[in-house]
């Protein structure tokens, strides 16, 4: 286990702690209601389990890694986790934002973040329940970052277009999800979207006003398919500004990138 992880397991009260830092989550989807339900019930059902599996944790350290890498992260910044499942990649976050807003469609997900919210007394993050893809948010965020689920959203272009809405001035987006795949990932029956062209989610991010898009490789994550074979599946961390930021960060107030150089990152990058 991290530095981090220990700091985190010494205010874990009793067997609380076998829950917080083992990971974060993919999101539900939303492309036919039957499905829809099924994938709330699924994740509702996975809650309580999620932190206990050791690759949501390394997954969730490697995509920390490479954000923190590439954005210039502000002591000060109110951030939105979207699809955060049971927050794993929030709680990493947590010293570094001054607010963290997690949002997820999974009832049982925000209730178990919730209540690793209590036992660790942070008080500058909150968990809510709402599906955004079908609702409107209000609120101001400096950055918004995910993992792992927009592949399960339908509507891409609808939720980018909602977090540029949300996004304050200059401010950050930043993706982490499969490379294009051949559908092995989830197997037959999944009804989402078998990982992007990271060229085609670029263009779709430029056309609703975001610039200085980014994308590397940042982890690879490894899973049984339905054949029995063990597959390689690469994640990309991509990264947006919302609009042109006049603001100069003075180097002494960005975050140091304490978690920078604890996975290896892959050297393929590509600057839009």
């Amino acid at each position: 286990m991290s530095a981090i992880t220990d700091k985190f397991r010494d205010k874990m009260p009793g067997d609380k702690l076998a829950n917080l830092f083992q990971n974060a989550k993919l999101m539900p989807g939303d492309f036919n209601l039957k499905k829809a339900e099924n994938y709330m019930i699924d994740f509702d059902s996975k809650a309580r389990d999620w932190d206990k599996e050791k690759m949501h944790l390394d997954r969730s350290l490697a995509v920390a890694s490479e954000l923190l890498r590439t954005i210039p992260i502000r002591s000060n910044m109110r951030a939105l986790e979207y699809g955060a499942g049971t927050g794993l990649l929030s709680f990493i976050l947590k010293d570094r934002f001054s607010e963290i807003t997690m949002m997820d469609s999974s009832r049982e997900m925000v209730n178990v973040t919730q209540e690793k919210i209590q036992a660790v007394a942070a008080k500058n993050m909150n968990a809510i329940f709402i599906d955004l893809e079908k609702e409107d948010f209000t609120g101001e965020f400096d950055i918004i970052y995910n993992q792992m689920t927009l592949h399960h959203v339908c509507d891409i272009n609808s939720i980018l277009g909602k977090f540029h809405s949300i996004l304050s001035k200059g401010g950050y987006l930043a993706i982490a999800d499969l490379y294009k795949e051949d559908g092995s990932f989830h197997g037959e029956g999944f009804n989402g979207h078998n990982g992007f062209d990271v060229e085609e989610l670029s263009s779709m991010l430029k056309k609703h006003g975001f610039r200085k898009i980014t994308h590397r490789q940042c982890y690879i994550l490894k899973k049984s398919i339905t054949s029995g074979e063990l597959r390689d599946f690469p994640i990309f961390l991509m990264t947006a500004e919302s609009e042109a930021s006049n603001q100069q960060v003075p180097l002494g107030r960005v975050f140091p990138h304490a978690l920078v150089g604890l996975l290896p990152i892959s050297q393929t990058r590509s600057e839009i």
